[in-house]
């Protein structure tokens, strides 16, 4: 005759509980975190300062790092912001109204051809490893071309459906529509963290971030490696829940701005 099994001690029975009641409550506050409405936040202008770069890689959290090419500190900073986890991009130069010579290295110019724009953005690429990506380093000229936007967006397909994450410089940014008709992964600047100098303008901008993310379920910043800036946030970073926001990667920034694209916002930019 098979024997019942033996009730549980009421020990076992209090240490069953226990273990049910602490999952659960580690799975309702991971649930709780992934409801919350996300930030994302990209650092530019990396490659020069050896010294910034390092400092701006020591953010907490899974802040992105876009890396302008041919740059002395390019390749390790990047190497670097792997190394710890980061999504990397390629700040890709791009001409601006003003006729800027502060370019650098490495320009998308309205006059090139599309040979010429594919293999600068390919090569580009090569000097910026681990980037899953590429956002508009000024612009304002370039980026409202259809057909050169057209094929910047080619290149970064054929080099493995990279993100492109649109800088905003100007209005008429027609970089959306280029990235859509590649079918190319897409993003959108909501907010410059920098735009003018000071802390003070550097942290109204950050809790203009996370309104918009209350706001829209997610927002984009964009921020430069400057002590001011970097000081920010180093300050706000570690209370964002307290904020009511999460901070997450770019990819998974994507999927929610593609299911509910926010509204397209301008800050004052060149």
């Amino acid at each position: 005759m098979k024997r019942s099994p033996a009730p549980l001690s009421r020990l076992a029975r209090a240490m069953a509980w226990t273990s049910l009641l602490l999952g659960s409550g580690a799975a309702l506050a991971e649930d709780r975190a992934d409801a919350l409405p996300a930030i994302g936040i990209i650092i530019d202008d990396l490659g020069y300062s050896r010294h910034d770069g390092l400092r701006a890689l020591a953010l907490p959290g899974p802040i992105a790092y876009s890396v302008l090419p041919r740059t002395p500190s390019a390749r390790i900073l990047a190497e670097k912001a792997h190394e710890l986890g980061k999504d990397v991009l390629l700040h890709l130069p791009m001409e601006a109204l003003d006729g800027s010579r502060a370019l650098g290295d490495g320009a998308i110019m309205s006059g090139m051809t599309r040979e010429d724009v594919l293999r600068t953005v390919i090569d580009n690429l090569a000097s910026v490893p681990h980037a899953i990506g590429a956002n508009n380093h000024m612009g304002s000229l370039l980026t409202a071309q259809g057909q050169p936007m057209h094929w910047v967006m080619e290149a970064l397909r054929e080099q493995g459906n990279l993100i492109y994450v649109d800088s905003r410089t100007t209005p008429r940014t027609v970089a959306r529509l280029a990235a859509h008709a590649e079918r190319l992964p897409f993003l959108s600047r909501d907010v410059f963290l920098d735009n003018e100098r000071g802390k003070d303008y550097a942290r109204r901008q950050f809790y203009e971030l996370v309104t918009r993310a209350r706001r829209d379920g997610h927002a984009l910043a964009i921020g430069h490696p400057r002590q001011d800036t970097l000081s920010v946030l180093e300050e706000t970073l570690p209370s964002l829940e307290r904020h009511g926001v999460r901070l997450v990667r770019l990819p998974d920034l994507l999927i929610l701005q593609q299911r509910s694209p926010a509204s397209w916002q301008l800050s004052s930019s060149r």
